[in-house]
């Protein structure tokens, strides 16, 4: 997988994935091999439940929130620090998805208006790029830098489109409309939603197992603030819209 960016000097992986100002901000600002690095972290964080948001290539805030977040869910695995962690060298950083004619299924179109969308017996993607962003939980600023030569608004049957190598979100086998049935094992465990920092922690006792980042209220309709019980989980929510 070839990408063509251009960084004014070489910096060291240490440098690249530390927290830090005079890191590179966007791909443009990156060669081919940062970007890769980055990924490759991205998607171990990713894969072990400590989400960095999308994968994009580029360091910054929600992937030093995962990577903090890790460190201290894992303090006996030896890691101090982003440049301690990556996938196992034999994993792959990209793979190829064939696209087929079951991934149009998922692809429609859709009104932006909020009442329209509400009466509407599903939501569909709005483009197959869409559909790959979300299958494989990354941004179309990457897949454009993995896929240069390709019109990824006009992607069509049979093409072959680069991606990240990460566990892919199968919205196919996700199961049809109602709750899911209540997992014993998961009652010991908590969560702790940071409206400030816009993160979610999964905690199992003192042990901090997973997190996430979040969108939180705006100053208008603010999360409400509280000790809260989760009743149940819901399998294609019914999206609801009420005026006003």
């Amino acid at each position: 997988v070839t990408g063509v960016q251009t960084c004014a000097l070489p910096i060291s992986r240490a440098q690249l994935l530390a927290r830090s100002e005079t890191r590179p901000k966007s791909l443009m600002r990156m060669t081919s091999a940062e970007r890769d690095q980055v990924v490759r972290l991205q998607i171990f964080l990713d894969e072990a439940g400590f989400a960095p948001g999308k994968l994009d290539g580029v360091p910054g805030e929600f992937m030093d929130k995962a990577v903090i977040r890790y460190l201290r869910g894992h303090p006996g695995d030896g890691a101090v620090s982003a440049s301690d962690l990556s996938l196992p060298s034999e994993r792959g950083t990209y793979t190829a998805h064939h696209v087929v004619k079951q991934d149009f299924e998922h692809v429609g179109a859709l009104s932006s208006e909020p009442e329209a969308q509400s009466k509407a017996k599903a939501l569909p993607y709005g483009s197959v790029l869409e559909y790959l962003t979300e299958r494989y939980h990354c941004s179309p600023e990457l897949l454009s830098s993995l896929n240069p030569t390709m019109a990824l608004e006009r992607i069509k049957l049979g093409d072959i489109v680069v991606v990240p190598a990460v566990q892919p979100f199968l919205i196919e086998e996700v199961p049809p409309q109602g709750n899911y049935p209540e997992i014993r094992g998961h009652l010991g465990r908590s969560i702790l939603v940071s409206v400030k920092e816009r993160v979610l922690e999964v905690s199992e006792g003192d042990r901090l197992i997973a997190s996430f980042p979040v969108t939180t209220g705006s100053s208008s309709t603010p999360t409400p603030v509280g000790k809260w019980k989760i009743q149940g989980r819901s399998s294609r929510p019914v999206f609801r819209w009420d005026e006003g």
